[in-house]
């Protein structure tokens, strides 16, 4: 049979002959040509069609008059898709194919996703191969939607400003009494989770440094699972001067950046960091590109070093972190890297005075990991008390007497401690109070001496606010001001109607309320006329005198809405020293008296 498709001469010009046919066919004859054609040759229509094109005749079937137009429009297949990644595993596995979804959406009528068919006029359902294709069309597959999104890398300013920390399982590796030992997959993967226990107290935890802005890299091996206290040794380690002289890094970073581990966002790094001056930022949950830097350097170290191991016997961790300290001399001082083109140390080498925050003593770290900050109250002298010393807080303006305040150890000066607070993004912000230097005698040294001077500290937010108050209050400025308005006893505000509103408050009227009399004797119900009733003996009663103030008040009450400024300065003219309480009736009528007359306007003229 194969031997008869064979492109001989003579198949060769009938597919010419056959080619002609098709090529001079009218409308709605090719198909027919075709088939009798392909019956001539004894093969189907779709092999004459490929024999003929391998015979180097063109004769292409003619094209769909709808080809390259989808029936199914972009909404839909959003639709679509949109069930088949909401079925999708947490692992990103695609549990329902393109036909189980195209089914659910027809069901509940979310998409059609068919055509209508030219004769019946129906609605027919389009293949699976044919939305397979509109998906593709509209790129919403899988793959596409998967695509990385855009991303764009920060940049670190000098050496020492982002460090970037990361820990990682030396799966690989173990340590125990035979010494470095590998881990055979078979053995400890294959349905075998009590053969990897057996190790887990042995494992090596390998943790990684890097300096963003050179690439400069630390890294030393641990025994055990991570944790905070590990986290801290290496933190430690980093910042500290090295002991070999080719090994120049050390210092504090203004960042360190590490992923969301629990150990990571602990109580002891953090108080340690939040101590030291040093930011902590973590990083999100499936973003390793943040620790872009740290990450590739993980991949370094075990092709670099780690691969090299299986040349050794290592003895134990100390022998381990004795040759990563070799290869890590090697790697930091003659490797070039490729973002700026100079090794690691090198570029180092540039940091400045100002941006080498030199590390505290080992210990002095170590006990920072507890986090000791301490709640003070600021003394009368603006100073507080920490570890039996005082420590001045007289340059921070905007504290109070009594106000309590957060305090800790400074790290960086042993005469001085840290004041803590919090700005509006809840960030630590770092105050330095050095310690108050006092005398033999237990007085403190800056002290004004008896008799020779004066010295006040700066008034506080609550002294400022309370003069800003009074000065307000009299309309005045200066403090001697005020204490004048305060013995003229000036109305504040130049006087209130203090009475007004309490008037409004007050029910227009009562009604009144029966009583019941009470039947007490007396000389006049006892039928006695008035000459015979005793009288008692004439005393003089005073009226009460009022302050000027008083009466003032009294008046105001009296002329509920004539009541002004212009009636206070005209009763203190009348009556500077005040007047008798029964008086003020007859004055409140000769105020409205004075204030009803007319008065002379000057008026201008020619």
């Amino acid at each position: 049979m194969e031997a008869d498709m064979a492109l001989t001469p003579e198949r060769i010009l009938a597919l010419r002959a056959a080619a002609d046919a098709l090529a001079a066919a009218g409308h709605g004859q090719k198909g027919e040509i075709a088939a009798r054609q392909a019956a001539l040759l004894g093969c189907d229509v779709k092999t004459l069609y490929r024999q003929i094109g391998e015979a180097g005749f063109a004769a292409q079937r003619k094209r769909r008059s709808d080809a390259g137009r989808l029936s199914v429009s972009r909404d839909e297949v959003m639709k679509l898709m949109a069930a088949k990644i909401a079925a999708q595993r947490a692992n990103g596995k695609d549990n329902m194919d393109v036909g189980n979804a195209a089914q659910l959406a027809r069901a509940n009528g979310l998409a059609a996703l068919g055509k209508v068919d030219k004769d019946s006029g129906e609605v027919v359902p389009v293949s699976d191969a044919t939305l397979t294709r509109a998906i593709r069309h509209y790129q919403l597959d899988l793959k596409t939607l998967r695509a990385p999104a855009p991303h764009r890398g920060p940049k670190s300013l000098h050496p020492n400003h982002v460090w970037q920390v990361d820990a990682s399982v030396c799966v690989l590796f173990y340590l125990d009494t035979g010494g470095l030992g590998v881990m055979e997959h078979d053995e400890f993967y294959k349905n075998k989770p009590e053969n990897f226990q057996k190790k887990a107290k042995a494992m090596v935890i390998r943790y990684v440094c890097t300096d963003h802005y050179t690439g400069a890299v630390h890294f030393r091996y641990y025994l055990g699972a991570e944790s905070g206290e590990m986290l801290c040794n290496f933190f430690i380690d980093c910042m500290q001067p090295k002991e070999h002289e080719k090994d120049p890094f050390q210092g504090v970073p203004l960042i360190v950046v590490v992923d969301p581990g629990s150990a990571n966002k602990g109580a002891l790094f953090s108080n340690m960091c939040r101590l030291l001056g040093v930011k902590v930022i973590v990083h999100r949950p499936k973003n390793p590109r943040a620790k872009g830097s740290v990450e590739k350097h993980n991949d370094l170290i075990e092709r670099g070093f780690e691969s090299t191991l299986v040349g050794i016997k290592v003895e134990g961790l100390e022998q381990l972190n004795a040759e990563a300290s070799v290869w890590r001399r090697w790697f930091n001082g003659t490797r070039k890297h490729s973002r700026h083109g100079h090794t690691r140390y090198g570029l180092w080498q540039t940091i400045r005075q100002e941006q080498l925050r030199l590390a505290p003593v080992p210990a002095v770290c170590r006990a920072l990991m507890l986090g000791k900050t301490t709640s003070r109250q600021v003394r009368g002298d603006m100073a507080v008390e920490f570890d039996n010393k005082l420590y001045t807080v007289a340059h921070l303006e905007h504290l109070r007497v009594k106000q309590p305040v957060t305090v800790a150890r400074n790290p960086y000066r042993p005469d001085a401690i840290l004041l803590i607070e919090q700005d509006e993004h809840r960030r630590d912000v770092h105050f330095v109070c050095p310690e108050v230097a006092m005398n033999a005698a237990g007085f403190r040294e800056d002290a004004p001496v008896w008799g020779e001077e004066f010295k006040a500290f700066a008034d506080t937010p609550a002294v400022r606010d309370l003069k800003a108050m009074e000065q307000m209050a009299y309309g005045v400025e200066g403090k001697l001001a005020v204490d004048a308005a305060r013995r003229a006893h000036k109305p504040i505000f130049g006087g209130l109607d203090i009475s007004s509103h309490l008037d409004a408050a007050t029910p227009a009227s009562y009604m009144p309320r029966p009583g019941t009399d009470m039947g007490v004797q007396t000389p006049l119900s006892a039928g006695k006329v008035g000459s015979e009733l005793a009288r008692p003996p004439m005393v003089a009663v005073e009226a009460r005198r009022l302050n000027l103030v008083q009466l003032a008040s009294r008046l105001a009450g009296a002329m509920p809405g004539e009541w002004s400024p212009a009636c206070y300065e005209q009763i203190a003219e009348w009556h500077p020293d005040g007047a008798a309480e029964d008086e003020v009736g007859a004055i409140a009528a000769r105020l409205r008296s004075f204030m009803a007359r007319p008065r002379l306007v000057a008026v201008g003229g020619a």
